[in-house]
């Protein structure tokens, strides 16, 4: 191409690139929630099933609480997905966002996850600093949710949150003392729909979206999202680093 026509043919390139993987994104999302709906919906129609033949009070309300459990793990699995397909079709310029501090919102989904956290015996430590980045409140909201809610699921009495600014990046870790990560599970924790092997806490129970979610708004935040240094027994660390604003 002439040298004029040089940077639209590579903007259109660009688009295109961005446009199949969009597809590519969203094929793969439908075909593995179908999968993943097929398990609690074939539960549901089998408590359904129990408690439409259950001969007394007991019995009946036994297999309604479990209709009802079944009920929410649905509903949750269908938020997430529907979740992380507006995050596949979002595109965000982090210049244009406002600006935030990652510690304000640290404190917040902390403050919210407090009760939780004391209900299963975790308590959090805390080591902030301030840490502007430009971003999309709610994403990142989103995403100190799933990466706190997770670690207090797999933490056996402690959570540790840090937040401060290193080398140019605003730098978010979230760290518990649970059963840790193998390196081969480390390379797979962002996949989709994937579910660790159970160990301490809930691992290998949810949906396997949120730490997907997780990599999906670093990505839109020209971020990044890594375990640092995985080792089983020792507990895991997950680190998210976002421009400075």
């Amino acid at each position: 191409l002439p040298q004029e026509l040089q940077p639209v043919a590579s903007a259109v390139t660009r688009l295109l690139a961005r446009v199949e993987d969009a597809l590519r994104h969203a094929r793969t999302l439908t075909a593995d929630a179908a999968h993943e709906l097929r398990t609690p919906l074939a539960a549901l129609r089998a408590q359904s099933q129990v408690a439409l033949r259950s001969r007394d009070d007991e019995e009946r309300s036994s297999a309604l609480r479990a209709l009802m459990a079944g009920v929410d793990r649905a509903t949750a699995l269908v938020g997430a997905v529907l979740t992380l397909a507006r995050l596949d079709a979002s595109q965000l310029d982090p210049a244009a966002q406002p600006r935030l501090d990652l510690t304000t919102l640290a404190k917040d989904v902390i403050d919210e996850f407090a009760p939780i956290a004391a209900g299963r015996g975790v308590e959090f430590t805390t080591d902030f600093s301030p840490a502007p980045v430009r971003g999309d409140a709610d994403a990142l909201a989103i995403l100190l949710r799933n990466l706190i809610d997770n670690a207090i699921r797999h933490a056996r009495h402690r959570v540790r949150v840090q937040v401060a600014v290193e080398a140019g990046e605003a730098c978010l870790r979230v760290q518990d003392d649970g059963a840790g990560l193998s390196a081969a599970q480390a390379q797979r924790v962002f996949d989709r729909f994937y579910r660790g092997s159970p160990g301490t806490g809930d691992a290998g129970s949810g949906a396997g979206l949120g730490l997907a979610m997780v990599k999906r708004i670093a990505d839109l935040h020209h971020g990044s999202v890594v375990v640092e240094d995985p080792k089983e027994g020792e507990g895991a660390t997950f680190v998210v680093r976002l421009p400075v604003a």
